[in-house]
């Protein structure tokens, strides 16, 4: 196995076309993204040549983990979003044991790696991993069929969202992003310490700024008001919503199961296999809505890998002396 530290872009790149369950937070764009929105994060995927002419990619993002920065940790992938290993061929479950193991280098503190539901391997037992799942539609190509399968009630409250005067349109300019800011932080004052993040202005703008194929902020407005939106991000044959925010005067109308379907119904017709709502966080809530349009439910494995002894010596070092076990970045 050779290992490319960093992977040359363009590797990477054609590996997340090839690959069929590679997703959109697999992508260059996104860490790109990342990057520039939180400055304490570097890009550190790497690529992995085998002997059989396999290609693996695993995408990385690392921030400073102690003694100034010597010590760094990784996420694949950030924040939370679905990460590990795509590859352009079949890998062994060996050799997906060998990747995640290449990551204990000295000067590693720790690997957190969300993981993938599309992917045909989980992560290696020997990893300790914990299981975690997401809420997804298989799409069929006719929307007709996918909303026959939506609850009575989730249809009829799409219904009202109609007769209420909701429109639903595509974000057009920066403008329209920054009123769908707005009610997102709105929802957040709602939300309080009930919120499990909190992203800037940045993220969504340089998002919403790539091409509208891949990135589609969905807007729901009310008399030429927006009141609520959500971002659907695109890659290869999956589609997964990713963020979504609404006003809570607005409520009763229904605006989510409307723009929800909205997005469905654009995913069906552009060719998508799948239409992901993404893992919930642990709020039931979430999770009842989004059963109301019938998904699947999709496990998979999220786990931290342990970094190297040094690491562990310094963490236990720094605990011993009244430390924080973790500079900041």
């Amino acid at each position: 196995m050779s290992v490319l530290d960093p992977a040359p872009p363009e590797l990477w790149d054609r590996v997340c076309e090839r690959c069929p369950y590679a997703t959109f937070f697999h992508t260059r764009h996104w860490a790109e993204v990342m990057v520039a929105t939180f400055p304490h994060l570097r890009i550190a995927t790497r690529a992995y040549l085998f002997e059989d002419g396999t290609v693996a990619i695993l995408p990385l993002l690392h921030s400073r983990a102690g003694a100034h920065g010597f010590f760094r940790g990784y996420d694949s992938m950030f924040p939370g979003v679905y990460g590990g290993i795509i590859a352009e061929g079949d890998l062994s479950e060996e050799q997906v044991r060998r990747i995640y193991a290449s990551m204990r280098g000295l000067r590693t503190a720790w690997v957190r790696v969300f993981g993938n539901p599309y992917a045909p391997w989980g992560i290696p037992e020997v990893f300790r991993p914990r299981v975690l799942f997401t809420q997804a539609l298989r799409l069929s190509g006719e929307f007709r069929d996918v909303w026959r399968e939506f609850s009575r009630g989730n249809r009829s409250n799409i219904r009202k969202a109609v007769r209420s005067g909701l429109q639903v349109a595509l974000a057009e300019s920066e403008g329209d992003c920054a009123q769908y800011y707005a009610v997102y932080q709105e929802a957040l004052r709602r939300w309080g310490e009930r919120a499990t993040s909190r992203y800037p202005f940045t993220l969504f703008r340089l998002l919403c700024q790539h091409d509208q194929q891949r990135v589609r902020l969905w807007l729901v407005r009310k008399s030429g008001v927006v009141i609520g939106g959500i971002l659907v991000l695109y890659h290869n044959r999956h589609a997964v919503y990713w963020h979504g925010a609404f006003a809570d005067a607005f409520f009763e109308y229904r605006p989510s199961n409307l723009v929800q379907a909205e997005a469905i119904r654009d995913a069906c017709a552009r060719g998508y296999q799948w239409y992901d709502f993404n893992p919930s966080g642990g709020h039931a809530g979430v999770v009842r809505f989004k059963q109301s349009f019938h998904p699947q439910v999709l496990y998979f494995h999220t786990a931290t890998i342990e970094g190297s002894w040094l690491s562990r010596l310094y963490a236990r070092g720094r605990a011993a002396v009244g430390g924080k076990g973790k500079e900041g970045v």
